[in-house]
């Protein structure tokens, strides 16, 4: 086919299977495949959960990753429940988060207060020389970037191909990791993808 399908589940169907047939057609031709989907649940192999209820990084996925907040941290409203508010304080996270893994999302809602150029969303790693992680923006395009440096000199910067970092609203940022696929990193917001990438840097 030309365009990926978009399969849409049952209301109210959140993770099991579901069965079907998908007809692809072009022009004159056209063929039935069956298809038994297998939809994992939102649980399926969560390291780590933070929802911020009263002011804290507590884990809730049950795997005892809690985060220890530093600086100045205060609780909000968030888009669902709670959320943290940062004033130049952060939560740091433990370091096995992503360890051992071939691939991984890591996904945030956040709301911009002020604009920050290289503001850190979330950062993964074990010192200045060795990370991966989200900016806000990285220049004055306001483009979001993940960054990856594994015990080098420099920074490989990977930012969305377009502008849409704004203040003021609340937005889903999703970055995902393939080592199978080159290493790919890809950055979505709002279920849109604005970069996907080869980096060739293995985690």
């Amino acid at each position: 086919w030309e365009n990926d399908p978009v399969i849409t589940l049952p209301e109210g169907l959140t993770s099991g299977s579901m069965k079907g047939t998908i007809v692809i057609s072009k022009g004159k031709y056209s063929e039935k495949l069956s298809v038994d989907l297998l939809i994992p649940s939102l649980e399926d192999g969560l390291r780590l959960r933070y929802e911020f209820e009263d002011g804290k990084a507590a884990d809730v996925s049950g795997n005892g990753r809690d985060g220890a907040s530093y600086g100045t941290l205060k609780e909000a409203d968030g888009i669902n429940g709670k959320a943290m508010y940062f004033s130049g304080g952060y939560v740091h996270m433990p370091e096995d988060v992503i360890q051992g893994l071939e691939r991984f999302s890591v996904s945030v809602w956040i709301n911009p207060l002020s604009d920050f150029q290289y503001a850190r969303v979330w950062d993964i790693g074990s010192g200045e020389n060795n990370f991966v992680n989200l900016w806000l923006r990285s220049d004055t395009e306001r483009k979001y970037s993940c960054n990856i440096r594994l015990n080098e000199s420099t920074t490989q910067r990977n930012q969305a191909e377009k502008a849409t970092f704004k203040t003021g609203t609340w937005r889903n940022l999703v970055v995902t990791y393939d080592e199978a696929d080159n290493s790919r990193i890809t950055i979505y917001e709002d279920g849109e993808m604005l970069a996907s990438i080869q980096t060739g840097k293995k985690l």
